[in-house]
C-alpha cells in the first residue's frame, strides 16, 4: 500500500569508466527512467506554479531540454544523465542564481534595468538554464554521453582504429 515511500531508495543501474579504462557498474539512487523523472518533475511543476515561483514557459522548456537527451542517447546513459541533472539542480542552479543576483545589483547600481526579479529569483534562473547555459549542458551531458557511447573508431574518425569496450547492453 505504501510502496512509494521507498521510491528514493530505488537504484538506477549505470556504467562509468574505471581508472584502468574498463567499465565499472554503478548504482545511483533516484528515478530509474526518464518517465519516472518526468512524473517527479510534474509534482515540482505544480508546486512552482501554485506558488507563482516560475513561469509556465520555463517549467515546460526545462524538461523538454533535458529529456531530449534521454531520448537521444542509449538507456545506459540514463544514470549519467540523471546524475548531471541532479547536479544542475543542486549545484549549478544556485551558481546561476547568484550570478543573476550580482548582475541585477550591478545594473541597479548603474541605474539600468535587468530581467532578474528578487521576488521570483528562480524564474530567471530556470530561464537561463533553458536558454543560455549551453556550455554547462554540453560539458556535463552532451560531451560525456556522446564520447562514452560512440564507437571508438568514430572518436578517432577512422585515422587509427582502436580496440575498445562498451558496457553490456
Amino acid at each position: 500500500q505504501y510502496g512509494d515511500r521507498l521510491l528514493k531508495k530505488r537504484a538506477v543501474d549505470g556504467w562509468k569508466m574505471g581508472p584502468n579504462g574498463t567499465w565499472v557498474p554503478i548504482q545511483l539512487y533516484g528515478p530509474p527512467t526518464i518517465h519516472d523523472w518526468r512524473k517527479c518533475f510534474k509534482v515540482f511543476r505544480s508546486a512552482a506554479l501554485g506558488f507563482d515561483a516560475i513561469d509556465m514557459e520555463w517549467l515546460e522548456r526545462y524538461p523538454e531540454r533535458f529529456s531530449g537527451w534521454a531520448d537521444q542517447y542509449p538507456v545506459e546513459c540514463w544514470a549519467l544523465l540523471y546524475q548531471n541533472e541532479a547536479r544542475t539542480r543542486g549545484e549549478h542552479m544556485v551558481r546561476v542564481r547568484r550570478r543573476l543576483e550580482m548582475e541585477y545589483e550591478a545594473a541597479r547600481a548603474k541605474g539600468e534595468s535587468h530581467p532578474f526579479d528578487p521576488a521570483r529569483p528562480w524564474n530567471e534562473t530556470f530561464k537561463a538554464l533553458c536558454l543560455s547555459e549551453d556550455k554547462w549542458w554540453f560539458e556535463n551531458v552532451k560531451e560525456p554521453c556522446g564520447f562514452i557511447y560512440k564507437a571508438p573508431s568514430q572518436r578517432v574518425s577512422g585515422d587509427q582504429p582502436v580496440l575498445g569496450s562498451r558496457p553490456p547492453a
